[in-house]
């Protein structure tokens, strides 16, 4: 069963670069009372270091029972900021140095022998004045998967949509928010699938953390998705469609006078219904799809 879910969900094109910290000593009252430009231009030309762990929890059930999993990860990236212009614009280009993985069997922690196709790959974005993705480039040596997506095309749409931080261009004090919604929809000939991804940012302090004048943010996400696909398996032809839902809040520190992320942390949830039909015999399977996602992403150092 679990390679059969595994070929819906490349169907579904699911992949998450989530990002997710508590504490900090108030800053002074003048930036209460005229608030802060939260940008990343002040680090334009600087790249930096970082490292996101991560604990996934997933399950699948089906009418034949249920598998679940506890997984661990953890990357090593390098961030560097190569242009924000002055109506908000900005190109961002990612480093992908080092992962780390493994998965928790019986209570004991077995590391993953598999390479991680990310390692050695770049990723360069350049997002409009309202935080969408306008172009990328890089990720050369992924390709296409299964059902015919572009997975660079899919990592990019899903970095900009979700691990990415937007800001309006103007000065924010506390308690004010701003969304962004993003809407993405990829057609191939095995299947299609539409993912409408909304964050919320809401200022609820301005303070000293880690030695940064950071604004901290609380960060609200939702997620839906729909779609259907076909496929081969085991020498028949199948037929899917997927309804799922999902939503994550945490909470984000970012030096506004440097202009880059200190440390962020997210809790999700992710829960999906799956309807698999065999063309051949017309018998169809209900699956369900759960996953749950603590993370951390932190600043390692600055050069």
């Amino acid at each position: 069963m679990r390679r059969i879910i595994a070929w819906i969900l490349i169907l579904m094109f699911i992949s998450f670069l989530v990002i997710t910290c508590g504490g900090g000593k108030k800053l002074a009252t003048e930036y209460f009372q005229n608030g802060v430009m939260i940008s990343f231009k002040p680090s334009v030309g600087d790249t930096l270091p970082y490292k996101k762990d991560a604990d996934i929890l997933a399950e699948v059930s089906s009418p034949q029972g249920s598998q679940s999993s506890l997984a661990k990860t953890s990357d090593w990236r390098r961030v560097l900021v190569d242009e924000v212009k002055d109506n908000g614009e900005m190109t961002i280009t990612v480093f992908f140095d080092k992962s780390e993985a493994g998965e928790f069997v019986n209570g004991q922690y077995i590391p993953s022998e598999d390479e991680d196709e990310l390692v050695g790959e770049f990723l360069r974005v350049t997002l409009d004045s309202t935080g969408l993705l306008k172009d990328w480039n890089g990720l050369e040596g992924l390709g296409y998967d299964e059902s015919g997506i572009d997975q660079g095309q899919e990592m990019a749409n899903t970095f900009s949509a979700i691990s990415l931080d937007y800001f309006p261009n103007k000065r924010v004090n506390v308690g004010d928010t701003w969304n962004k919604k993003t809407e993405n929809s990829v057609n191939t000939e095995k299947g299609n699938t539409t993912r409408t991804t909304e964050k919320k940012y809401t200022v609820e302090d301005f303070v000293m953390y880690k030695g940064h004048k950071c604004a901290k943010l609380k960060v609200n996400i939702t997620l839906t998705v729909s779609g259907e696909g076909e496929g081969e398996y085991e020498g028949d032809l199948y037929s899917s469609w997927s309804e799922g839902k999902g939503d994550g809040k945490g909470t984000t520190y970012f030096d506004f006078e440097n202009g880059y992320l200190v440390e962020s942390d997210l809790h999700w949830m992710l829960e999906f219904q799956i309807t698999n039909m065999n063309q051949t015999s017309k018998e169809k399977t209900n699956y369900s799809f759960y996953q749950e996602q603590t993370a951390n992403y932190k600043l390692q150092e600055v050069k």
